[in-house]
């Protein structure tokens, strides 16, 4: 990343903190310096009272845009679309998915961040997944109905918590940033 895409993408504040202040301190003593050698050479401490302004700004910019770069992590900003795109994408691919249709992020600090995402179910992948042929036998077989529904039922309940777990197990293998992850079927 480029400088300022760095500063607008990082989740790290710290990381921001150092290069700013470095940056500023680099610029601060180049400062000094420019203004302390042109005022020996014309022999005038205007130049030194232009480079200690010029620092003052500096300084001053620097807390400035920490505090803003720093306020969005504060207030729960979301991590950038590229990412929410790649994750949507990732989950989307998933055969037990048949749509994604809320998603959402948010970064909880460093190289954390908490995942909101709503799926639609392929029922088909949970259809096939169960014996729907050996549930009609019994039911026409046996006289107890209600206990053959309700262990299809119950399996079928297994099943889909089971694709949740696998699920939520994938994407955090593959997007390891991803500590937190809401995940809601409809």
């Amino acid at each position: 990343l480029g400088y300022i895409e760095f500063l607008k993408e990082s989740d790290d504040p710290t990381l921001i903190a150092v290069l700013l202040e470095d940056g500023v301190a680099v610029l601060g003593v180049s400062l000094a310096m420019l203004g302390i050698g042109l005022g020996q050479i014309f022999n005038s401490v205007l130049f030194d009272i232009f480079a200690s302004l010029g620092i003052a700004f500096l300084l001053g910019l620097m807390a400035v845009l920490l505090a803003f770069i720093n306020g969005k992590l504060l207030i729960g900003r979301s991590t950038s679309i590229h990412k929410e795109e790649e994750i949507e994408l990732f989950i989307q691919n998933q055969a037990e998915i048949k749509s994604v249709l809320l998603l959402k992020t948010q970064i909880l600090g460093a190289g954390s961040i908490r995942l909101s995402v709503e799926v639609e179910l392929n029922s088909s992948e949970l259809i096939q997944s169960v014996d729907i042929k050996e549930v009609l036998k019994k039911l026409a077989t046996e006289e107890d109905q209600f206990k053959i529904l309700y262990k299809s039922s119950e399996r079928m309940i297994r099943l889909t918590a089971k694709i949740v777990a696998q699920l939520e197990l994938k994407i955090q293998e593959n997007f390891p940033e991803v500590s937190l992850i809401d995940l809601e079927i409809t």
